[in-house]
């Protein structure tokens, strides 16, 4: 579109923000990625700009956390992710006892007097292109610092089944979210691992009282606050590792000025005109 003449001429091209975000999961069930400091490892070999420019072809804005105008402040900072890393990523695994060792092209180390290769299944929908190609490069990372990734692709129904039974190790999904009156109960809280969308098992005392009293706050201020706390106690975790909220393109016509691009829910028309 943006190459044919008789639309650049008359209109622009934009870009608009949906209400949601993608993530890549990491399953604290899982045997390897219980330990923080592993989970934390492999937050080092994601590189959320690659991702965004080889997955979504640059419709992206890069991002951390769920909420959408949160605001941080000296009393309460919202912590940043760390970035690409591949020497973090090394150092962090050889805490938890991870090397490599004889030459081997993978990491190891001694279980029960076994040797254990560091090697983890990412499991995705067998359809969706994106999830595919967020393994690709995943796995290209990894193996560049001795992490074996098998990419086990799933018809649907088996798919959200694996997610449900925590039987995966990493993987990539996409949350929309409402503009108003969303609960995030059913994504970060404890009670949603056995019966909710918590499939990555994140969460403990602390951030279900968060999120309950979030549930039932009005204050504004009050709700930036506990926002803040929740998305720091994710980006701790390393489990919901948030990447991006995903655009889209928009035409709008030359006509108009002034307007501005805000965020939209899937299926409400963008753009918000001034």
């Amino acid at each position: 579109i943006k190459d044919n003449e008789s639309v650049s001429s008359g209109y622009q091209m934009e870009k608009v923000t949906f209400f949601g975000f993608v993530y890549i999961g990491l399953n604290r069930q899982s045997p390897i990625l219980v330990s923080d400091h592993t989970r934390k490892a492999i937050s080092f070999i994601i590189d959320t700009d690659e991702l965004i420019q080889f997955v979504s072809e640059g419709y992206g804005v890069k991002a951390s956390q769920p909420f959408f105008g949160i605001q941080s402040d000296d009393e309460n900072p919202l912590l940043k992710r760390p970035g690409f890393s591949p020497d973090s990523c090394i150092h962090y695994l050889g805490l938890d006892g991870w090397e490599r060792t004889n030459g081997s092209d993978f990491m190891a180390r001694m279980e029960n007097g076994e040797r254990q290769e560091l090697r983890l299944r990412y499991v995705y929908s067998a359809n969706n292109k994106s999830s595919e190609d967020t393994g690709l490069l995943l796995k290209q990372k990894a193996k560049e610092v001795g992490i074996d990734i098998t990419m086990i692709p799933l018809e649907f129904g088996a798919y959200i089944e694996s997610m449900s039974t925590h039987d995966f190790d990493l993987t990539r999904g996409g949350i929309g979210i409402e503009p108003r009156g969303f609960s995030y109960a059913p994504l970060f809280h404890t009670a949603a691992i056995a019966n909710g969308k918590n499939y990555v098992c994140f969460g403990d005392q602390r951030t279900d009282e968060i999120l309950e009293t979030l549930e039932k706050e009005i204050d504004p201020e009050q709700i930036n606050r506990l926002r803040i706390l929740l998305s720091n106690e994710l980006i701790r975790s390393n489990t919901w590792i948030i990447q991006y909220n995903p655009e889209v393109p928009a035409l709008v016509s030359k006509k108009y000025t002034g307007y501005f691009n805000s965020p939209v829910f899937q299926g409400i028309w963008p753009p918000s005109l001034n």
